[in-house]
């Protein structure tokens, strides 16, 4: 039987904030510690080094990882952790190039959602700018439900080998995600601020909005058998978005910033009515998403709203039916499976500039199945 390797995989660097969230998925017990510029950086629990849990994650300022152009990584695989004493394998070493985003001409983006567990398609889908790509989003529902351990980390496994550590990654829970045991573990398996799922990000000229609409269904749903509590997240993400709001030094009123996206699995402005047979049972939470959409509009001005959730490649307009609660920029759904016959994914590769956002909606073979040009909004 060949030897179970320490790492999983190698390391997924994920923006939150103004950090990276270094992730390192593990097959066994081990000591990991990051090195960026000489300067280690630890997965500890109040100042003791974590070695039993399945991903460990390093956070990393921005500004130093950029700086550097690469880390190296150093793991040891944990044979007997004593009360006096740790015996531990040979320690090994991997350094990895980063790529940052810069403030340039043109961005390169790729947007995937709703994979639903089609891994090998979807990394195919993913590469379809190469080198030249400069930030992965994996929007949500990339596997069905996480009732294993495989399923909670296939965003992990299909963002490294897309990015190979290389590139920045912005990972966001769908609800499936948040079907069966592990997901009351996605917090210690995902980036997360603090272990809300919903934060900005501030990475180059780019600035990010990442909101979390938890499950599609009132939290007494049947499907949820009692496990479920999103009405009382919703409220404190309302807060959370108030909050931001109102703060006059929000990321998104940098000067710098020249972005303002937002990214979310389900999109809150779309009141989901599509299946009457249970009372409407998506068509939820109008008065708080209502007021959500309200805060992006007066204070936010997003540029463009990304979203996944209803199994599509396309643009809706600010005028477009689907637009029910008024959000005041376009909508890009992004992620397309095909389960039954010849497997496939979509996703959308964004090509991004001052003036507009090229979107071309591609599939596992680099072909385009279609092509949307968005004007981009200035002003905040």
């Amino acid at each position: 039987m060949p030897k179970k390797r320490i790492m999983r995989h190698g390391p997924v660097v994920c923006a939150v904030g103004c950090d990276y969230q270094i992730l390192v998925p593990v097959n066994c017990d081990a000591l990991i510690k990051v090195i960026v510029n000489d300067k280690s950086y630890f997965c500890h629990q109040n100042g003791i080094r974590r070695s039993d849990c399945a991903v460990q994650q390093f956070a990393v300022p921005m500004r130093e990882l950029d700086q550097a152009g690469s880390y190296t990584v150093v793991y040891q695989k944990v044979i007997d952790r004593r009360a006096y004493s740790c015996r531990k394998g040979k320690a090994v070493s991997k350094t990895f190039t980063f790529k940052a985003l810069k403030d340039k001409k043109e961005l390169h983006l790729y947007v995937m959602s709703d994979c639903h567990g089609i891994r090998k398609e979807a990394i195919e889908a993913c590469s379809y700018f190469q080198d030249e790509l400069d930030l992965l989003i994996l929007n949500g529902d990339v596997s069905s439900s996480c009732e294993t351990l495989d399923q909670a980390l296939l965003p992990l496994d299909i963002a490294y080998e897309v990015t190979k550590g290389s590139v920045p990654c912005v990972i966001t829970r769908g609800n499936h995600d948040l079907r069966g045991d592990f997901a009351q573990h996605l917090t210690d398996l995902m980036p997360s601020n603090h272990g809300r799922m919903y934060y900005q990000v501030s990475i180059g000229p780019l600035w990010l909005l990442v909101l979390d609409c938890g499950e599609d269904k009132n939290d007494d749903h049947r499907e949820y058998g009692g496990t479920a509590a999103f009405h009382e997240m919703r409220l404190e993400e309302t807060d959370f978005l108030k909050r931001l709001a109102n703060d006059p030094y929000a990321g998104f009123r940098a000067p710098a910033v020249r972005y303002r996206f937002v990214v979310s699995h389900v999109p809150v402005h779309f009141r989901n009515k599509d299946d009457p047979g249970d009372h409407f049972p998506f068509d939820i939470e109008n008065e708080l998403y209502t007021e959500w959409v309200d805060l992006l509009n007066c204070s936010v001005h997003p540029q463009l709203y990304i979203a996944g959730h209803l199994h599509r490649k396309e643009v809706w307009t600010v005028d477009a039916e689907h637009n029910e609660r008024g959000l005041a920029c376009p909508t890009l759904i992004a992620g397309k499976p095909v389960h039954h016959g010849n497997r496939n994914c979509f996703g959308a590769a964004l090509t991004v500039n001052d003036e507009t956002a090229e979107i071309r909606f591609t599939d596992k073979r680099h072909r385009i199945a279609g092509t949307e040009t968005i004007k981009l909004g200035r002003g905040v």
